[in-house]
């Protein structure tokens, strides 16, 4: 029975040790140069998704970025009603994120010369919350696949 259990954890490590995985990439932000939307400012998030756990092939999951867009005429903490927050529903097309007004007013966002943090999100975009570092490389140069 040791045997048996020895070769089973042997066989599970080697297994383990052979599918290295790239870490998730972290959350980060980008500063376009103009505004939009009527607004002064600009921003863009970039949500990292693994994708898929592992498979039975043992191929690791593919990371990529969820990219939502930021519209303000202020930085510094800016109500959800304060500024403009689209992201692609369907289609092709950026569409405001629907959001009750209950929802609206728990959401803030914090804007700094380095990062951006979302807090009070619920619901199915609550994994958006967090702290987006803004970086100054052009997100193609990040080595992750861009879902718009």
């Amino acid at each position: 029975m040791k045997k048996i259990v020895l070769l089973i954890i042997m066989i599970l490590g080697i297994v383990g040790c052979s599918v290295n995985c790239p870490d998730k990439p972290p959350r980060r932000a980008y500063m376009h140069n103009n505004g939009g939307m009527g607004m002064r400012y600009h921003f863009t998030l970039y949500y990292p998704d693994q994708g898929n756990s592992h498979s039975p092939n043992l191929k690791c999951p593919k990371n990529e970025y969820t990219i939502t867009h930021l519209y303000t005429d202020d930085l510094g903490t800016v109500k959800r009603n304060d500024l403009i927050w689209t992201m692609k529903w369907v289609g092709n097309e950026y569409k405001e994120i629907p959001l009750d007004s209950t929802v609206r007013k728990n959401i803030q966002f914090t804007f700094t010369q380095s990062t951006i943090t979302v807090q009070g999100v619920t619901g199915d975009l609550v994994h958006l919350n967090g702290t987006y570092k803004i970086e100054t490389s052009p997100p193609s140069s990040w080595g992750v696949e861009l879902v718009e």
